[in-house]
């Protein structure tokens, strides 16, 4: 007869290498410790073995809790033991109350996830480490007299004890436990609703998640593309490698892809527009006939010029103010525009009235903070402005803006009329390779023309 199971009366302890706390000690009970381990009657006999942990999700807890274990018996039967006839847990064995316990067949309840089946060997978002990782194990901690899951363990350790090894994982192996609170999972993964939002990812910088999504697959992509805000999901596709760009654009549903396009700079969105239609011509012509009839026009206006010209490089989307406005008035302008403008914004174009492209002067954002409202712009602009024209080569343009120092460059048609804006980054991703491209900061990310 198999010997009654012994409940520690001692916490265990986690090694220095988890990350889910700074506290000293914890229980904590890893589910690979208990999938086999026999469930076992006050006397001793054994009635079945831990073949999953049934956890409860709930919108209000931060954490799933532990709601009963399945077991297989001796003949072959699954059934499911609920945690209220649990007499305790403890690594490799579990204890009833009574030796009368009704079990019946699992039936899955909403909220419901079974650790093993539904959570093991999926993929999750590590915020903390900005990284994705595969859920190897998952640690159970008891808080309030219940277990929970405290958190997913992704580490070598937690593989080799999955695989039945756990020896060797204790002894020569950190186990790496991710708090439960700061990983998250995805529904094209996870066959059960876990109220997943990405809310979590939605507040790394848009360069870091666009790192995710050079490590993930292509569905979970989509996924996290769907559920991010249009401005944030904008960012992220502009960060992207330019042959990820358009492919992952094309998976959404039209309406989606069209939201991100025109939150995305113009000169951005044309390019990737101009990738779509090298690809699907009909997918191209669908979103443009979807997106805001001004977006796709100043987009339009883009796609006509070669990548390799400066109108090919340049935004539509800049500020401009006449020279006539004071500054208390340019001031004005911009606040009642704050929605529309971009977050990074360093000059403004100088024109010489309202309504017209005729460059004037530029004037800097601080300059304009520091002089004395009645001021007129003609008196605190700089005059000696240096332009290019839409037909320049990119080359020559981002020579210009290398060599004069410049945050940004203002481009003239034919007409000497201003059409475009040619950031700095745009101009550097002319220079340097995509990878160090990454590292150079972004002091001017377009604007928006208003006034």
């Amino acid at each position: 007869m198999d010997e009654p199971p012994s409940i520690p009366s001692e916490p265990i302890h986690l090694s220095t290498g988890d990350r889910i706390s700074e506290e000293p000690v914890r229980q904590i009970i890893y589910v690979s410790e208990l999938i086999g381990a026999p469930i076992r009657e006050a006397s001793g006999r054994t009635i079945g073995r831990i073949k999953d942990v049934v956890a409860r999700v709930a919108e209000d807890s931060p954490a799933p809790v532990v709601g009963g274990l399945i077991t297989r018996r001796g003949g072959g039967e699954t059934v499911f033991v609920k945690w209220e006839s649990l007499a305790g847990l403890s690594p490799g064995a579990a204890a009833l109350k009574d030796e009368e316990v009704t079990m019946a067949p699992f039936v899955r309840r909403p909220g419901e996830i079974l650790l093993v089946k539904d959570l093991r060997d999926k993929e999750i978002v590590d915020i903390e480490g900005e990284r994705v990782a595969r859920v190897n194990d998952l640690g159970l901690e008891m808080e309030e007299g219940e277990w929970i899951v405290a958190g997913v363990d992704v580490s070598a350790a937690g593989l080799l004890a999955q695989l039945g090894i756990p020896g060797i994982a204790r002894r020569h192996l950190k186990r790496e436990l991710l708090p439960w609170d700061e990983v998250e999972m995805f529904k094209e993964t996870v066959p059960v609703p876990l109220h997943v939002t990405h809310d979590k990812i939605s507040r790394l910088h848009p360069a870091d998640i666009a790192k995710l999504f050079h490590q993930l697959g292509y569905r979970q992509s989509s996924e996290l593309l769907r559920d991010l805000p249009d401005s944030l999901a904008a960012d992220v596709v502009e960060d992207l490698a330019p042959e990820y760009q358009a492919t992952l654009l094309a998976s959404l549903e039209r309406g989606r892809a069209a939201d991100i396009l025109e939150e995305m700079r113009p000169d951005a969105a044309a390019d990737v527009l101009n990738d779509i239609l090298e690809e699907d011509p009909e997918a191209a012509r669908q979103l443009v006939e979807t997106m805001d009839q001004e977006e796709a026009e100043a987009i339009a206006q883009l796609r006509a010029y070669r990548d390799d010209t400066a109108g090919g490089l340049m935004t539509t989307d800049f500020v401009t103010l006449p020279a006539s406005f004071t500054v208390r008035q340019a001031m004005d302008l911009l606040r009642e525009e704050k929605e529309t403008l971009p977050p990074s914004m360093d000059l403004l174009f100088v024109v010489s009235k309202l309504g017209s492209q005729q460059l004037v002067g530029v004037v800097s954002l601080r300059t304009l903070a520091l002089a004395d409202p009645n001021d007129l712009l003609e008196s605190i602009m700089q005059t000696d402005v240096v332009v290019r024209y839409v037909h320049d080569s990119a080359r020559e343009v981002a020579r210009t803006i290398a060599h004069y120092n410049l945050v940004a460059l203002p481009i003239l048609d034919a007409n000497e009329q201003l059409v475009g804006v040619v950031p700095i980054n745009a101009a550097m991703d002319v220079i340097l390779p995509r990878e160090w491209m990454q590292r150079v900061p972004r002091p001017f990310i377009g604007g928006r023309s208003i006034g």
